[in-house]
């Protein structure tokens, strides 16, 4: 068993999705295929901005700050690079290479193509298997991935992006006076934790033999005890009564994911072209990182949320993949790397990461520079040698594709 499934079984379980309208979130109920394995999540609070006041009061300067509109709010991901297994089937975190940019484009293989007008937002939700805790975001962009340290150790993705808006819950019980089978004004503890910015998370209350799922739209701290307005019934297995104490819990489906193990450190290889025939190599270390070109708007300054995201330049360094290979004294594509780099010649790259079927990527880059190389003459014997490419595409953006097959 591998520590992603570890990790997403016994602790905690990652939810991924692309939505409809910007910063809605998940129109409908969790279900264990929007399941992600995971290594690590890294989910900071949405906060709002801190306004200062700066009026004269006295000889102590001013008052207390104001606030003003949510900020962005950053997230990181780790997960085990893994095929589907099957053909024509997306691997389980693609929803979140769209939300960076990536087009998807399902036939033998599944192929993600870098396009230069994002459009596609997303939503995530970690839950504590327990019901415990459970953090939602929602208006959700990739800014950056990296497939670090390819050679050397179980093949990895790391993401991180921001969101527009957020969400936290606590487990906690149904407060004073109750709630009828039909009310929508569901009381709570005086101390429960939620923290409310935006997003609809999913409950799941309970007594004796009755479970009912409802949907939180909003909390009103102003009243004793606090309320969350709620759809009732989310699930569709039935609305009933509740009284004081019953528990709430954030709603935790099952978790269904692919059941590959993670690309292993073998058996990775690129090729380079300049049109005149591939040369091919085995690297015995790569390193891809992609910089998606997706940002969020700035809203209005009297808007509570950001509204929208918007593409940005990618910049020279769009997108850069790093190869240690090794080489033998003589070997003449050393020579022409140094080449390529020196007269500015573009070349094709192929970076293959595994050779199982059904669990194995490919990066295309058609069109790439040669930013760096160092690999020294040697008079005999083997050394390792580093070339550095940069991926891109004046015309469309398209600098890359990346294939799972």
């Amino acid at each position: 068993m591998s520590l992603g499934t570890l990790v997403l079984e016994h602790t905690r379980r990652v939810f991924c999705g692309t939505e409809a309208v910007f910063g809605a979130g998940k129109a409908t109920i969790l279900v264990a295929a929007d399941a992600v394995r995971h290594y690590s999540v890294e989910t900071p609070l949405c906060k709002r901005r801190r306004v200062t006041n700066a009026e004269v009061v006295g000889n102590r300067g001013g008052k207390k700050a104001g606030r003003g509109r949510f900020e962005a709010q950053p997230w990181k991901l780790s997960m085990p690079l893994i095929g589907s297994g099957a053909a024509a089937t997306p691997p389980d975190f693609a929803d979140l290479l769209k939300c960076g940019g990536f087009t998807e484009t399902i036939g033998a293989s599944v192929v993600y193509s870098r396009t230069a007008i994002p459009a596609t937002a997303g939503w995530l939700a970690i839950v504590n298997s327990d019901g415990s805790m459970a953090t939602y975001l929602a208006g959700l962009i990739t800014k950056k991935l990296a497939l670090p340290d390819l050679g050397t150790d179980n093949a990895k993705l790391d993401l991180e992006g921001q969101a527009a808006k957020g969400a936290v819950i606590y487990q906690t019980m149904v407060g004073t006076g109750g709630i009828t089978s039909i009310a929508v004004s569901l009381p709570l503890a005086a101390k429960h934790g939620w923290v409310i910015r935006g997003t609809k998370p999913v409950i799941a209350v309970t007594e004796g033999a009755n479970t009912e799922l409802m949907q939180v739209s909003a909390v009103d701290q102003t009243v004793t005890p606090p309320v969350a307005t709620v759809v009732r019934d989310f699930g569709a297995t039935g609305a009933f009564a509740f009284t004081v104490a019953a528990t709430v819990k954030a709603y935790c489906p099952a978790a269904t994911v692919t059941t590959e193990v993670p690309i292993e450190e073998r058996l990775g290889s690129f090729t380079i072209n300049d049109g005149g025939g591939a040369e091919a190599r085995t690297f015995i270390k790569a390193g891809v990182e992609i910089n998606c070109g997706v940002e969020l708007l700035d809203p209005p300054g009297l808007s509570e949320f950001i509204e929208g995201m918007q593409p940005v330049r990618y910049g020279d360094d769009g997108a850069r993949v790093n190869c240690d290979f090794l080489y033998t004294a003589g070997a003449s594509g050393v020579a022409y790397l140094h080449e390529c780099s020196d007269r500015n010649v573009d070349c094709d790259l192929v970076l293959t990461v595994g050779a199982v079927a059904g669990n194995r990527m490919v990066l295309d880059a058609d069109t790439c520079e040669v930013v760096d190389v160092n690999a020294p003459a040697i008079a005999q014997g083997q050394r390792k040698g580093t070339a550095i490419f940069g991926p891109y595409n004046s015309a469309t953006g398209a600098d890359l594709t990346l294939t799972f097959n």
